[in-house]
């Protein structure tokens, strides 16, 4: 396990398509606050540039980066050689998933973080930067963590069970579609749909980032990621070990 991961994070790091991520978020990072108007600073910011990577399709590019990096695995048969090498594919489904998970927080993390710094310095933090407000940008940054971790899994069990990147990538677009029409609807309140879509992963970042979710809806969040990741990574380790690979 210890040398798949070792593998695995190395074929991250080295991974020109990562990097070339990692690239432009920096550079839109350093574009964007000069679009941001100098009322908006501090932890609005914050939450704009995460409600941003919402509208623009988080879900889809979460799908666009599985398909890269587990479907790809498939079609070049990288996975038939680390089974081959007598790697347990379940060691094989953790691994792949701890290190897809840690590109996938990077990736979404970086932008947030980085144009919060720069307009704050630019235009300040908008208030007194007190303990709750460095309180306030942790719960935000872990909480969303825990939220696309959740996400990926369920890109990671899709992956495990169709391989071909285009099937994928397909798939990930009808469900993205699903998901925006599901949040359109549920803002009617008392709505069976909100009633439902509120307690899926998909509903969970408009929670984190209304501005006041208790300790409750905290503990509902992580309660709900927990459970996402359990179900999926379990069915991704049972369809991958099921699965005849040639």
């Amino acid at each position: 396990m210890i040398n798949l991961l070792k593998s695995e994070f190395y074929k991250l790091k080295t991974s020109k398509i990562f990097l070339v991520i990692l690239l432009l978020n920096v550079l839109q990072s350093i574009l964007c606050p000069i679009l941001f108007s100098r009322t908006m600073t501090g932890k609005k910011v914050l939450i704009q540039v995460f409600l941003a990577q919402e509208f623009i399709g988080f879900f889809i590019f979460t799908g666009l980066f599985a398909a890269y990096y587990i479907g790809n695995e498939f079609s070049f048969r990288h996975i038939v050689n680390l089974i081959s090498y007598g790697h347990k594919r379940r060691d094989i489904v953790l691994a792949k998933s701890i290190v897809y998970y840690f590109g996938i927080t990077i990736i979404n993390l970086l932008s947030p973080i980085l144009i919060t710094i720069i307009n704050t310095l630019m235009n300040g933090y908008g208030e007194p930067f007190t303990f709750n407000s460095f309180i306030f940008i942790v719960e935000i940054l872990f909480l969303m963590t825990l939220v696309y971790i959740g996400l990926s899994s369920i890109a990671l069990l899709i992956s495990f069970i169709f391989k071909n990147p285009l099937i994928i990538v397909f798939l990930f677009v009808i469900i993205d579609f699903i998901s925006r029409s599901a949040r359109f609807y549920s803002v009617q309140e008392q709505s069976i749909i909100k009633l439902i879509y509120d307690k899926t992963i998909f509903g969970q970042s408009l929670i984190i980032l209304s501005n006041n979710i208790s300790f409750i809806g905290t503990l509902k969040v992580i309660l709900i990621v927990l459970i996402t990741v359990a179900i999926s990574t379990s069915l991704s380790i049972y369809f991958f070990e099921k699965v005849d690979i040639k």
